[in-house]
């Protein structure tokens, strides 16, 4: 797969096929200059529609740091 919205499909949907579903996403981006702010409502209304999620329940936070890294956690429930 070399879409990576269609590898998270792929994830949500084995995440469904167990009777699990996502309730909340976190992701903390870190790089030398982060400025996402601008972009933040625009991924969370994708993500939020790939996840199936409300928008409210995704968080997104930019760190200034040495290299660039992504860190998402993600809790599930049972339905």
């Amino acid at each position: 797969i070399t879409d990576s919205r269609k590898y998270l499909e792929k994830i949500v949907n084995k995440i469904h096929q167990k009777d699990w579903q996502i309730n909340n996403v976190g992701i903390s981006l870190t790089c030398n200059n982060p400025r996402i702010d601008p972009l933040v409502p625009h991924l969370k209304h994708c993500l939020s529609e790939l996840l199936n999620l409300d928008p409210g329940n995704i968080g997104i936070t930019a760190t200034t740091g040495d290299g660039i890294y992504c860190q998402v956690t993600c809790s599930i429930k049972k339905f």
